[in-house]
């Protein structure tokens, strides 16, 4: 889960009209707007929740909503505090103090400043997320998504289990393909909106982002 997908803008609503109609608030027809579809920071949001769920079952960082706020007020640039959120004058009270971002993730280990955030949870998490840049579309692929990631895109524990174990015989190479296997697959039911998390580049079969390790032997 790409975490700077919190950053993204949301899609403006739509009049209807002629020519494809004007922006909201503008010249137009008088129709209603059009609603949005949900778009990629609000469904990261329920990814996230979904993912604290499975990771901090005692709630260690309290309510998953918790997290989410830490995370968004540490990202967005300006500084009012969200509910369960913390901005710079939270952070200035510490010692040694520091301010909040405000900013996209340049790595997940900036996880390490943020409010509540402890090693255990944060080795958890380490596992199951990035912070790759937002003026790309980076989805979430099925194909090499863990098990509790596909159980935060919304899969069931069984669901999220057979598709792991189709990936393993054989990867699923466009959409179109992946959604036949849902749709013909009675052991797997697609998650709530999976439809639009394909339209939105939310969901997705390829990456377009890799990370190599690797070790270098130099003179023996």
């Amino acid at each position: 889960i790409n975490l700077n997908s919190l950053a993204r803008p949301k899609p403006r609503a739509h009049q209807g009209g002629a020519g494809g109609g004007a922006p909201q608030g503008g010249a137009g027809s008088g129709a209603p707007p059009t609603p949005t579809k949900p778009y990629v920071a609000e469904i990261t949001k329920k990814q996230l929740k979904n993912l604290m769920i499975q990771l901090d079952p005692d709630q260690d960082m309290g309510p998953p909503e918790n997290f989410v706020d830490i995370l968004s007020d540490w990202i967005d640039k300006d500084q009012d505090t969200s509910d369960f959120g913390a901005e710079s004058d939270y952070y200035q009270s510490l010692e040694p103090a520091y301010f909040s971002a405000d900013s996209v993730l340049v790595s997940p280990t900036e996880l390490r400043l943020l409010k509540d955030m402890k090693k255990k949870i944060y080795d958890k998490l380490l596992k199951h997320l990035t912070t790759l840049p937002i003026k790309t579309e980076t989805p979430i692929n099925v194909n090499t998504a863990s098990l509790e990631v596909l159980k935060a895109v919304g899969f069931d524990p069984a669901s999220a289990e057979a598709i792991r174990k189709e990936v393993e015989k054989r990867p699923f190479r466009n959409h179109n393909e992946f959604k036949e296997y849902l749709d013909n697959n009675a052991d797997v039911t697609k998650p709530e909106n999976f439809d639009e998390k394909l339209e939105i580049k939310n969901l997705s079969v390829n990456s377009n982002f890799f990370l190599l390790q690797g070790n270098v032997k130099i003179n023996n």
